[in-house]
């Protein structure tokens, strides 16, 4: 009985660190939810807007690239249901973006000054 609590407590303290996610995972799958859901309804209109469809597109495609670059496939999947969970209204998802559109302003200005680096360097 005790190497079957004792299994079990180790079987549990492996688990719990690939449980817990970090503050950025939860708002990067957060981010993706919503950027997924906005291409959703921009889909749905009769005559899309191409540019803010290749916009979402882009923005989906770095919020998923940063969830990989730190989870396995099955815990993203998960994490991305779960923050859809919690956001259930349009407003809910309304309310979240301005955070979403915050995290890519700063890595566009990010890449703007490795740009502006680059310049200087080769210049």
């Amino acid at each position: 009985m005790n190497k079957l609590l004792a299994a079990g407590a180790a079987l549990s303290m492996l688990a719990t660190p690939a449980l817990a996610q970090t503050a950025d995972q939860v708002r990067h799958a957060r981010c993706f939810f919503v950027k997924s859901n906005l291409l959703s309804s921009y889909l749905d209109d009769a005559e899309p807007d191409q540019d803010i469809i290749a916009g979402l597109v882009a923005n989906i495609t770095y919020f998923f690239g940063r969830l990989e670059a730190s989870m396995e496939r099955p815990m993203i999947s998960n994490l991305i249901v779960s923050e859809g969970e919690r956001l259930q209204t349009d407003q809910q998802v309304a309310d979240a973006e301005p955070e979403c559109d915050a995290l890519i302003e700063d890595s566009m200005n990010f890449m703007t000054e490795v740009g502006e680096r680059l310049d200087g360097a080769t210049g």
